[in-house]
């Protein structure tokens, strides 16, 4: 054969001689050759000829012991775990026995350590001996790593079973013959090397190894199993010997894009095209909208623990229940994951509903008792027989089954039994009918593993230690899924484990510095510092891998970016170094006419057409389909400000606005809401739209203002009750007064709430109180000898042209001496700004019209003039003064200022009244101005906002 044949030739040349097997750095070349020989060969082929790497050392090179089982990873989890488990139960004075490599401080917290501790095993026979006895013995973390190794190997004696990288035998090639592809890419091949060069040399056809370097292109002409060769010539020649180099990733991903739509439009079919991207975990998505963009299908085969899949993420859930006391948020993560099809969402919603009604945050610890927060909740409503608006009877029953299914699961004590558990657990709670494709496949595999635990439980002579589910967990966080979807497209691979197949066309994307550097790292797990007391040196395998891409095609062509989406990049030193013909641009201009998506950006731009045309892809015609029914309407309307409710509509709408028990009204809050955002405050208060809430505040703001609100109206009817007015003198008696209200304003609370929060009103008490004192005296000079005319003091306002009033609840309205109304609003977060509640000018509406409104309402009709009007802030103990007639004349401040210096923001309410009920009886609720965008920040609505769906400004 002549020196660079392509790899197919190699393996097309040996393929009749059935005792020769073909050994890749990867499974996945391995499988991709093992198609492309069977299709070429015309002859019935095994699998088993075609194997990785790491399956050709253990049947040749590994030791094998015919009295014991070779130890696999899931008899290494098994020991990992319970030696880790041992180590965090260890009790003092001497504590967890592993001194560093697992820190005694997070001993406890192992789980996170097994499949790190399971990956070392196998390499630490070699490593120990490598390293001296003195070395050994100064050096805490060697010492654990002789520890584990001990018990590690008693492990294995006692239960039958060998390491095999423990005990390397010679090369034996059984009866096979066998060729290497390229094995420098291997990690490990230094140590093998010398020997299978050796044995190679001999030439008595045992082993052959076929290097980079003896290797060639595969010619797509001279291939009758190729389509579309001319046009990848044509469209590709340009490239050879060379790497295109983009501006950006963006960029990147378009040019490729666009190439591979015209390959596959002139003649190539997606099976034909493969694309190896480095960093493809981080850039898949990216990578995909180009092509969904293009209608080009995409089947990414990138792996992923099972736990990170959508529907491996139940296993972890479940565990989290009992592990965080049934808390809220384990419940929620668990029961919400939409990937998993339960049987009774109408309870789930209901179990959720009432864990934030009544702040089910976390089971907890009464002196020596847990507490279950759902049952003790349970049973105080139950007790109390209170207005529960939800069916606790039915909540309860599913909490109880859902949590003893839950519990039987992770206390199995075997694998025999959680395996039974499971089946009921998945009975009782899942539709298994209803799993997505991928879904469906991800559990599948997840149960498949735990098949194998079973199996391996089968075959010990005994089983203790670490819980089963916790083993099964760890061992499910080692096992990598790569899910297919089965339907045709272009393969995309992550860098590392494509280099050796042979597609017609094979992209290889983001080769930059960063990216795709590859290190064969010996004992990865060790500090750089004892890996150089070791001597142990990290090999690059850049330029290899790099090599091995170069003839992984008919065309292979390589791109890189100077900007990725995470940011600046460089081109991988190798590229350099191997491409002589330097870097070369693409031509981006070129693709336009075969780009549907890049010409009508050209043509909308004024650009002229040119090029080939090609269809349109699905968003486009989409979007001209929506083009041209929008187009089509007679009456061009502007959602975002136009209205666009019918008569009858608008008017059920303005009925929801404005009728509040049995009233048309509207209050400040509304003024407000409408200033804002009229969109948001037409789909809150008149529709009832909100986003979800799921997650529990045990005391927000919102909670707090209502208590201190309560506490107030309790304590001011108090004592307006009396009949005496607020004296100044009286101050500790009422102090005595305030703390009474306190606890029976909280002792209220309390048996409304669920059992945990108890504990937080009771943290409250100090709280409150230190605040409320510090009100009275701060006011009680202001408000002496005044009349309390309420708390909570209902205002009104009526407009003789509407059928429409105004009204409010004053928080406090007192009346001083002289007859005058002292208004005083309190808040428990932030006060307005002074610039807010003030007019621009005489036409103009200040940006919060709370104060004046109220104003407004407590003087209509004739009654007394507000002689003071003021803010208090609880939590901050100080005033926001806006009027007070005895403020001084000149001030370099907004407010306070005298009655009539407060006129103008009192009148523009009335307009701004009268504007709403305009914009109510037209059902026009528009979005606010671009300049007043601000207001989106916090909003409540955004999902359904009009901005977003009108394609912004």
């Amino acid at each position: 054969m002549k020196k660079t044949a392509s790899i197919l030739d190699h393996i097309l040349d040996a393929l009749p001689d059935r005792e020769t097997r073909f050994v890749f750095p990867s499974a996945v070349p391995a499988q991709f050759l093992a198609r492309e020989a069977a299709l070429r060969g015309g002859i019935p082929l095994g699998e088993g000829r075609f194997i990785a790497w790491d399956d050709f050392k253990a049947e040749t090179l590994s030791a094998r012991l015919r009295d014991k089982k070779a130890a696999n990873q899931a008899l290494r989890t098994l020991f990992a775990s319970a030696l880790l488990e041992e180590n965090a139960a260890a009790e003092a004075p001497a504590g967890p026995f592993l001194r560093e490599f697992v820190n005694p401080v997070y001993a406890r917290n192992f789980e996170a350590f097994v499949p790190q501790l399971s990956k070392v095993l196998p390499t630490l026979d070699s490593l120990i001996r490598d390293i001296p006895e003195k070395t050994r013995a100064a050096d805490s973390y060697f010492g654990d790593l002789v520890l584990i190794r001990d018990r590690y190997r008693r492990f294995l004696e006692i239960q039958g079973f060998y390491e095999p990288s423990w005990g390397r035998s010679p090369f034996d090639p059984g009866e096979s013959r066998w060729i290497l592809f390229f094995p420098e890419l291997a990690d490990d091949w230094e140590e093998y090397e010398a020997e299978l060069s050796q044995r190679a040399a001999a030439q008595d056809g045992a082993v052959r190894i076929v290097p980079l370097s003896g290797l060639a292109v595969p010619g797509i002409r001279s291939d009758p199993f190729r389509s579309g060769g001319e046009t990848a010539e044509r469209l590709l020649a340009g490239y050879r010997g060379c790497f295109v180099h983009c501006s950006s990733m963006q960029e990147e991903f378009r040019w490729l894009a666009r190439t591979v739509r015209q390959l596959i439009h002139e003649g190539l079919v997606p099976e034909d095209i493969v694309i190896s991207m480095a960093g493809l975990s981080s850039f898949h998505e990216q990578l995909s909208l180009e092509f969904m963009l293009r209608d080009i299908p995409l089947d990414i085969h990138w792996g992923k623990p099972i736990p990170q899949h959508p529907g491996g993420r139940i296993f972890a859930g479940i565990a989290a229940c009992p592990a965080e006391k049934w808390s809220f948020r384990a419940l929620k993560n668990l029961l919400l994951d939409k990937s998993i099809p339960w049987k009774d969402p109408e309870s789930i919603n209901l179990l959720i509903a009432f864990g934030l009604r009544y702040r089910c945050v976390s089971g907890f610890t009464d002196r020596t008792k847990t507490v279950d927060v759902w049952e003790e909740s349970f049973r105080r409503l139950w007790d109390n027989e209170g207005p529960v608006q939800l069916p606790v009877s039915k909540i309860r029953k599913f909490y109880r089954t859902l949590k003893k299914d839950i519990q039987e699961l992770v206390n199995a004590r075997s694998f025999a039994q959680l395996a039974v558990k499971w089946q009921d657990f998945s009975e009782n709670h899942i539709d298994r009918s209803g799993f997505a494709e991928e879904t469906d496949k991800v559990i599948a595999r997840a149960i498949d593993s735990l098949g194998e635990l079973v199996e391996l439980e089968d075959s010990l002579q005994n089983r203790s230690g670490a819980s089963p589910y916790s083993v099964f967990q760890a061992y499910l966080r080692d096992q990598s899924y790569v899910f297919r979807t089965g339907r045709r497209g272009v393969a995309v691979y992550d860098y590392r484990v494509a280099a050796g197949i042979t597609p017609a066309v094979h992209f290889i994307v983001n080769v930059n510095q960063d990216e795709a550097t590859i290190r064969s790292s010996g004992a990865p797990f060790l500090r750089e510092d004892r890996r150089q007391r070791l001597r142990i040196r990290d090999r690059d395998l850049s330029g290899d891998f790099i090599r091995a891409y170069g003839v992984s095609g008919t065309y292979t062509v390589f791109s890189v970016s100077g900007q990725t989406f995470s940011g600046p990049a460089l081109p991988h030193r190798m590229l350099f170094e191997l491409l002589p013909a330097g870097e070369a641009a693409p031509d981006l201009s070129g693709m336009n006419g075969q780009d549907p998506l890049e010409l009508e950006e050209t043509l909308i731009r004024g650009g002229p057409a040119s090029g080939t045309a090609v269809p349109p892809t699905s968003v486009q015609k989409r979007g001209w389909e929506s083009f041209r029914t929008a187009a089509a309407q007679k009456d061009r309307v502007d959602f975002r400000k136009d209205g666009c409710l019918s008569p009858e509509l608008a008017s059920a709408v303005g009925a929801r606005l404005t009728e509040k028990e049995g009233r048309s009204r509207l209050s400040p809050t509304d003024l407000n809401e409408f200033l804002r955002c009229p969109f948001a405050w037409m789909l809150q208060r008149g529709l009832g739209i909100w986003d979800k809430q799921t997650e529990i505040e045990t005391i927000d703001q919102r909670d707090l203002g209502i208590l201190y609100h309560t506490i107030l109206e309790r304590f001011f009817l108090r004592l307006k009750n009396s009949g005496d007015p607020f004296l100044a003198d009286r101050l500790p008696e009422y102090k005595t007064i305030m703390r009474e209200e306190i606890a029976a304003a909280l002792e209220d609370a309390r048996s409304r709430e669920g059992a945990f929060q108890e504990s937080v009103y009771g943290m409250l008490t100090d709280r409150i109180y230190a605040a409320l004192s510090d009100y009275l005296d701060n006011d009680a000079e202001i408000i002496d000898r005044s009349a309390i005319l309420g708390p909570e003091f209902p205002l009104r306002k009526t407009y003789a042209s509407a059928e429409i009033a105004l009204s409010g609840i004053a928080d406090l309205l007192l009346q001083d001496k002289n007859g005058s109304y002292v208004l005083t609003d309190f808040k428990t977060g932030r006060i307005p700004a002074a610039a807010e509640l003030a007019a621009d000018g005489d036409d103009s509406v200040p940006a919060n019209v709370q104060m004046a409104a109220y104003i407004g309402m407590a003087e209509s009709g004739g009654k007394p003039k507000v002689r003071t009007a003021r803010f208090y802030s609880l939590d901050q103990r100080k005033y926001q003064k806006l009027v007070d007639d005895e403020a001084p004349p000149r001030s370099n401040l907004l407010f306070p200022v005298p009655r009539e210096g407060y006129e103008n923001e009192v009148l523009a309410v009335d307009r701004l009244f009268s504007q709403v009920l305009d914009h109510i009886g037209g059902g026009r609720y528009p979005v606010p101005d671009a300049g007043s965008r601000w207001v989106c920040a916090d909003c409540r609505v955004s999902s359904v906002c009009r901005i977003p769906f009108m394609g912004g400004e």
